[in-house]
């Protein structure tokens, strides 16, 4: 939870008051309904067990308008072949849990 713990003294410092954190797990995202307007993951869909089914549990605490950014090195592009996951694999994945690609 350090990562957490940091963001959260960030967002006070800086008197943000519309970014909430929360620790879920497996699959459960630990999110309530309606409250996201942006679901952002930075590095980290790689290390999903189980992408499909977490991205999918998202869409629940959705906006109506609301999106989903998932920021991932391209190993096409970064040439590393750890920490990264195939832009077709995740653009299959993401279609797989429902969602529409924007960008």
């Amino acid at each position: 939870m350090g990562a957490l713990f940091h963001l959260q003294k960030r967002c006070q410092k800086h008197k943000f008051t519309n970014v909430i954190t929360r620790v879920g797990k497996g699959t459960d995202p630990n999110i309530p309904t309606c409250v996201l307007d942006i679901a952002f993951m930075i590095g980290t869909y790689h290390h999903l067990d189980k992408p499909v089914e977490l991205i999918r549990n998202i869409i629940p605490a959705l906006k109506e308008d609301g999106v989903l950014v998932i920021v991932e090195n391209d190993p096409e592009k970064s040439g590393w072949t750890s920490h990264t996951k195939p832009k077709n694999i995740l653009i299959e994945q993401v279609d797989q849990a429902g969602y529409k690609l924007i960008k």
